[in-house]
């Protein structure tokens, strides 16, 4: 069976802790996955950056950790998980907490949103946003069931909400992804 591998990349300044997510993530998912630490920081390219929201475009994030990782993500166990440092948007929301692009492999979460100065409540809400990212990427929708780490985020309370876990229903397509990557 073939683990799962998973690049974090931190884009911008940022306090990562990432010994966090590296040790805390592997549990909520329903087969084997490895998380490799970054080596550098990327800084965001200025063509993703809009003067008129002063946020960034986190497709164009995510398009542009694509072109960093391209070569990587054609093997099929891989994906990227970009951490950013600042805001974002997507389309006609005001912002996002995170976008996964499936087509691409590429997620990235955007931290200025869940910052707070309580250093273990802004851990939880890096990795439930890192762990719903990532069932994106791994073939989940958006979930109905309030407590499901799937269940779409509107706002911070949403995200201090809702579990670190997938309801069965989720577990159940996560579990089916594997087995096709598998096949």
């Amino acid at each position: 069976m073939k683990e799962i591998k998973v690049m974090i990349q931190p884009i911008g300044e940022i306090n990562l802790e990432e010994d966090y997510l590296i040790e805390n993530i592997p549990s909520h998912f329903p087969f084997p996955i490895k998380l490799y630490p970054y080596l550098w920081s990327l800084q965001p390219p200025f063509r993703a950056y809009n003067i008129n929201r002063m946020q960034y475009n986190a497709d164009e994030i995510n398009r542009y950790l694509y072109s960093k990782y391209e070569e990587l993500l054609k093997m099929p166990e891989f994906y990227i998980l970009g951490i950013a440092s600042f805001d974002a948007y997507y389309d006609d929301l005001n912002f996002v907490f995170g976008l996964a692009s499936r087509e691409i492999k590429v997620a990235s979460i955007y931290t200025k949103r869940l910052k707070t100065d309580e250093l273990s409540k802004y851990n939880e809400r890096l990795l439930k946003e890192s762990i719903h990212e990532l069932g994106h990427l791994f073939g989940l929708n958006h979930c109905n069931s309030f407590n499901c780490v799937m269940n779409f985020s509107n706002k911070l309370s949403d995200v201090d909400n809702k579990s670190f876990n997938f309801c069965e229903k989720c577990k159940l397509s996560l579990t089916s992804f594997y087995e096709k990557i598998n096949a």
